[in-house]
């Protein structure tokens, strides 16, 4: 998928990303306006690890992230390797986009609390970018420690970008306090509110705290439905420029054929 994506000439390749799925669950999805799940919960979901290192592989040039990667239900330091290791081997391709998760049956499986689950985001990020500077501090956290005259080698060819995920008041928070940038997930029937108006908030709270809101890039993945909207898409990219997004993600099914090449033609020439 990743090598036909860049054959078409998209720019990145981006995989979800959840461990496990219940049968059941009480929890809202926060990017449906029925708080229901687009997929079934037997929806295979690969490792989001192992398929950004098969994706790096396959291809030359794209950018591979996670859109988004719960960071919380995984030990950071192992993480932190296993992201370095993919940013050596694809040449400083990766981008790692995370969130504190919104299903907290997940974090019941793994046995972990999800009321903890946005401290442990933060920590988990802080312990992720000590472990790249390859000879640390020390670190004590209230979930996570690191202990003196640890090293982490190899560490990443270029400064990761981290995008943080999310629509709550924290989330935007996070962003502005340690984040590289925001990932919101909307479709094309709600972006005033999936996009649109988080991005404003964004912006608003980081000039409150004295962050250049221009040094926050925006991106928006939408989803276009199994029938892959394209002309939805293009007539959605002059308000999402208007709003300031900088990079637009669409999911793409994979259960037909698609003409990828026509589609970024498409799109590319709308968005210049």
């Amino acid at each position: 998928m990743a090598r036909d994506l860049e054959s078409a000439g998209f720019e990145s390749a981006w995989v979800g990303d959840h461990v496990a799925m219940p049968r059941t669950h009480t929890s809202r999805y926060p990017f449906s306006p029925t708080g229901e799940m687009p997929w079934p919960a037997t929806e295979p979901w690969c490792d989001s690890v192992v398929a950004m290192a098969s994706m790096a592989e396959a291809t030359s040039t794209i950018r591979v992230g996670t859109g988004v990667m719960v960071a919380g239900l995984r030990n950071p330091v192992v993480l932190a390797k296993q992201l370095a290791t993919i940013d050596v081997l694809s040449g400083g391709r990766l981008e790692l986009g995370v969130g504190a998760g919104w299903l907290t049956e997940e974090f019941g499986i793994v046995g972990l609390d999800a009321k903890d689950r946005g401290r442990r985001l933060d920590e988990a990020v802080a312990m992720i970018r000590r472990c790249w500077e390859g000879a640390p501090d020390g670190f004590e956290g209230h979930f996570y420690s690191l202990p003196e005259g640890s090293l982490f080698y190899p560490v990443p060819l270029h400064d990761v970008p981290v995008i943080i995920g999310g629509v709550s008041e924290r989330a935007y928070e996070r962003v502005v306090r340690y984040g590289s940038g925001w990932m919101g997930t909307t479709n094309l029937k709600d972006l005033q509110r999936g996009a649109v108006e988080p991005i404003t908030r964004i912006r608003q709270i980081a000039t409150d705290h004295a962050r250049d809101p221009d040094e926050i890039a925006q991106l928006v993945r939408v989803h276009t439905g199994p029938s892959f909207d394209v002309d939805g898409l293009v007539a959605a990219i002059p308000l999402l420029r208007n709003a300031g997004v900088d990079e637009l993600l669409v999911d793409i099914p994979w259960s037909g054929e698609l003409d990828l090449a026509r589609w970024y033609d498409r799109l590319s020439a709308v968005a210049g």
